[in-house]
């Protein structure tokens, strides 16, 4: 699944999106970094929109969170509305339970697991 801003974070650093995407251009160390370090920035601002108490969480339930808000991006991130309900009430388990019955954690596998460890863990 891919990020519903994708191109437009790549049209930010001056790439096209198409060709890096069926591998006609292959992005540089620093084009790497660059384009994580912008997709990072965001998935944290994302996180504090979506939590807004976000800083004084647990660091395990923080790095679900922005494991989470990286790879969906805020559109798909803010459809857990249980998920969040439970982190805000402290539930982290019932918030893990969530995702774990999600159609998500049934598309993205074993890395929905390792995000749900983070929550059963805090």
């Amino acid at each position: 699944m891919l990020r519903p801003d994708a191109r437009a974070i790549f049209h930010k650093h001056n790439l096209d999106y198409d060709n890096v995407l069926n591998g006609s251009i292959n992005l540089s160390e620093d084009q790497m970094h660059s384009l994580f370090q912008t997709c990072l920035q965001i998935a944290y601002a994302d996180v504090k929109h979506y939590i807004p108490s976000f800083d004084a969480l647990p660091r395990n339930i923080k790095l679900g969170l922005i494991d989470l808000s990286f790879n969906l991006g805020y559109g798909r991130l803010s459809k857990f509305v249980k998920t969040r309900e439970y982190i805000l009430k402290g539930n982290y388990k019932q918030a893990a339970a969530e995702l774990e019955n999600s159609k998500w954690a049934k598309q993205v596998g074993k890395r929905s697991k390792d995000i749900i460890s983070l929550f059963v863990a805090a």
